[in-house]
């Protein structure tokens, strides 16, 4: 994998204008999936996805996020860890930027990516008033790389 997480900072976006951006939720997940090919131009150049939970006021109380930075021609898997402060889950948001790491900060013309197959997995369970949680993680049965089991009977 060529991805590397971090941890995220919370904020409260300004006012209920953004109470309706993303898409709706109304469960914790434990993370982001998504399939992913990254063309940058030049090494400075770094893939960010960062995916948001917003309650009903438009505050951000989750969220996660991965720099992608090497270079791929084949679609790799990378699952985005979304951390939670307390909350009740009204939209998500995912953003995708490429950001330049050297000295002028501007990606350079051409650098591109391409995703497929976004998924949000697994439940957070546990969460109490303090902010803490604990996370189950539940198997995928019978295979991750699919959601489609067929089952024939003779």
């Amino acid at each position: 994998m060529f991805g590397r997480t971090r941890q995220v900072s919370f904020y409260p976006f300004a006012g209920k204008q953004y109470q309706d951006l993303g898409f709706p939720v109304n469960q914790l997940f434990s993370e982001l999936s998504l399939f992913c090919k990254f063309h940058p131009v030049d090494s400075n150049d770094v893939l960010t996805i960062f995916v948001s939970i917003l309650d009903s006021n438009g505050t951000v109380f989750g969220g996660g996020s991965i720099d992608v930075s090497t270079p791929s021609d084949t679609f790799y898997r990378y699952d985005i860890p979304i951390n939670y402060q307390f909350g009740e889950p009204y939209r998500a948001r995912i953003s995708m930027t490429i950001n330049d790491h050297s000295e002028n900060g501007l990606p350079d013309i051409g650098s591109y990516f391409i995703v497929d197959d976004f998924s949000m997995n697994d439940l957070v369970s546990n969460l109490d008033d303090d902010g803490d949680f604990g996370v189950t993680f539940h198997a995928v049965y019978p295979n991750p790389a699919s959601e489609n089991l067929t089952v024939s009977f003779p």
